[in-house]
C-alpha cells in the first residue's frame, strides 16, 4: 500500500520546517515539529509601524514555494494563498534570511537563536506535553502582541541596555540594537 502524496498544506508545511530543521521525528529532541507547527497555526500581529515589511517577508515564501514546485494545480495555488495573513512561523523564517543577510550564521542558526530568546528552545517534540503546549502559546502570544519587556526579554531580540521601548519599535530596529550591542559586525 502506498502513502498518499501529501496535500499542498502539508507540503508547504514541510517545506518550511525543511528551511530551518533537518530532523522531523516526534521522538528525537532535534526535532520541532510541533512548536512549529503551532507557530504556523498563529498568525503573526503586524499592527506596529513598518512591521507589515516583515508579514510580506514571510508571505513571500508561499511564492518561493511555488515556484519550486515542477507542476502545480491552480486549486493548489488558490489554496496557499487562502491561508490569509502571515503566520509567525513564515515571519520567523524569513526574518531569519534577513538576519543571515547581514551576519551570516546561517538561517537555521539565526531560528534557534530566536527560539532561545523566546525560551521556546526546550520544547523539542520529544519533551512537549500538552501542559507544555499551553505554555508554548502563552509565549507565542506575549511576543506576538508584544507583551514583553521594555528591553525585549521575551521578544526574538532581547536587550541588556535598551535606549527605546522595545515592544514600540518594529522588528528591524530591534534586530539592529540586539546585532550592535552583541558585536555581531
Amino acid at each position: 500500500m502506498s502513502e498518499e502524496p501529501l496535500n499542498i498544506t502539508d507540503s508547504y508545511f514541510h517545506w518550511l520546517y525543511d528551511n530551518v530543521f533537518k530532523v522531523y521525528d516526534g521522538k528525537s529532541p532535534l526535532s520541532y515539529a510541533i512548536l512549529c507547527y503551532t507557530l504556523h497555526q498563529t498568525k503573526f500581529d503586524d499592527s506596529v509601524p513598518n512591521d507589515d515589511n516583515r508579514a510580506r517577508d514571510g508571505l513571500e515564501l508561499r511564492d518561493e514555494f511555488i515556484s519550486s514546485l515542477k507542476e502545480i494545480e491552480v486549486e493548489d495555488y488558490t489554496e496557499l494563498q487562502s491561508f490569509g495573513g502571515c503566520s509567525m512561523l513564515e515571519m520567523l523564517i524569513a526574518l531569519a534570511r534577513r538576519c543571515d543577510y547581514i551576519v551570516e550564521y546561517g538561517q537555521d542558526r539565526w531560528f534557534k537563536i530566536f527560539l532561545e530568546n523566546l525560551d521556546l528552545w526546550k520544547y523539542n517534540d520529544a519533551d512537549i506535553t500538552p501542559r507544555s503546549s499551553v505554555k508554548v502559546s502563552e509565549i507565542i502570544n506575549k511576543f506576538n502582541h508584544r507583551q514583553y519587556t521594555r528591553n525585549g526579554r521575551g521578544g526574538v531580540f532581547p536587550l541588556r541596555r535598551a535606549k527605546k521601548d522595545q515592544r514600540a519599535l518594529e522588528l528591524w530596529y530591534q534586530m539592529s540594537a540586539y546585532m550592535t550591542e552583541n558585536q555581531m559586525y
